[in-house]
């Protein structure tokens, strides 16, 4: 008599190592999520302070990118300083709210803000934004911005000590 399919024995033993197979996958998953959360936020943060420079040298007027509630985590915004016949006046120009998972801090002078003239040159002198990871205090990515201006990503793995 020919069979034509598993036996109980045969089944219980494949789901036993899709089970075993599938734990030692998941943590190597979640590990490829952040890092790509991280690259996405290093990512956004540079495009956004490039796109602050290109602004204050366009419009020859201050700009700034400040964290949301000091925080470079929450998200940022874009904020063009005007100067008015009342006073002192923002304009936002563009916001990025984040979730806060993936911890971003920085070295600058006021650590929460990165202010940029109509020249393009950074007011808030050299500096230095890490985006940090969730579970080791190791500085993935470095944004660094010149005082001349210029902003640019390394992605050295290095122990930080702000992300501690």
């Amino acid at each position: 008599m020919e069979q034509a399919g598993f036996g109980l024995i045969q089944l219980m033993a494949g789901v036993a190592l899709i089970a075993i197979a599938a734990q030692l996958a998941v943590p190597g998953f979640g590990q490829l999520i952040e890092s790509q959360r991280r690259t996405e936020v290093a990512n956004q943060l540079t495009s956004a302070l490039r796109s602050a420079r290109t602004e204050a040298i366009m419009r020859n007027t201050p700009v700034l990118v400040h964290a949301i509630d000091d925080d470079w985590s929450l998200g940022w915004r874009i904020v063009l300083e005007q100067n008015g016949a009342g006073g002192e006046s923002n304009a936002l120009l563009r916001e990025h709210a984040s979730n806060g998972k993936i911890p971003i801090t920085g070295n600058f002078r006021g650590k929460s803000y990165v202010r940029f003239n109509g020249l393009g040159s950074a007011l808030t002198s050299n500096g230095t934004l890490l985006v940090c990871g969730t579970k080791q205090p190791i500085s993935h990515y470095q944004i660094l911005v010149a005082a001349s201006g210029r902003v640019r990503v390394e992605s050295d793995k290095a122990k930080q000590q702000p992300c501690r």
